[in-house]
């Protein structure tokens, strides 16, 4: 559903060149590749291992491993990025540092979405935190004008039955059109 959401959002923005800030295996740059090809979308994850992992499953994707509080990591400033679900892994100190890098990586007036786990979900070891729509505005404000927060996923008993139809240990749903029903509905 992130992805799809971010897809969405995207798709009512101008932008030629996006980076992916903590692309891991490359799921979201193979998507917005594919949604859109006359554009340029960039991984960048820290970790080596993942853009190994990230080159293999998307082949035809465009993937550096780095540090993106360097600031000749790129010759040319993007116009759009994006930072799914990594935010919780980076240390609370370092955070301000990291949002700077990703606002450095940017043209003025860039878009940025960012996607992290709510204080509502619990925390796991490979997590330093979880944010509120106010902590999340206080890690971002000093290099970026938040302009809204939307929260996809809801603590309902009807949100939970769907995620443990879609995701269990019995069966994977597959179907498109029954996933592209939950998505949405989800």
């Amino acid at each position: 559903s992130y992805q799809l959401r971010i897809a969405s959002l995207l798709a009512e923005r101008s932008w030629t060149r996006l980076l992916d800030v903590g692309c891991g295996d490359g799921r979201l740059v193979s998507i917005l590749s594919a949604k859109f090809p006359d554009r340029r979308v960039v991984g960048l994850d820290y970790s080596e291992r993942a853009v190994v992992l990230a080159k293999a499953m998307v082949p035809q994707g465009e993937f550096l491993a780095g540090d993106v509080t360097r600031p000749d990591l790129f010759e040319q400033p993007f116009d759009c990025s994006t930072c799914i679900e990594t935010m919780e892994h980076v240390e609370p100190a370092f955070l301000p540092e990291f949002v700077a890098g990703i606002r450095r990586q940017l043209k003025p007036g860039a878009t940025l979405i960012v996607t992290v786990p709510s204080r509502n979900v619990p925390l796991i070891d490979k997590h330093y935190q979880h944010f509120t729509g106010q902590s999340l505005t206080d890690t971002l404000s000093d290099a970026f004008d938040v302009e809204w927060i939307e929260y996809l996923n809801s603590v309902s008993p009807v949100a939970k039955m769907m995620r443990m139809l879609v995701t269990n240990r019995f069966y994977t749903l597959t179907n498109p059109a029954l996933l592209t029903a939950f998505y949405n509905f989800y």
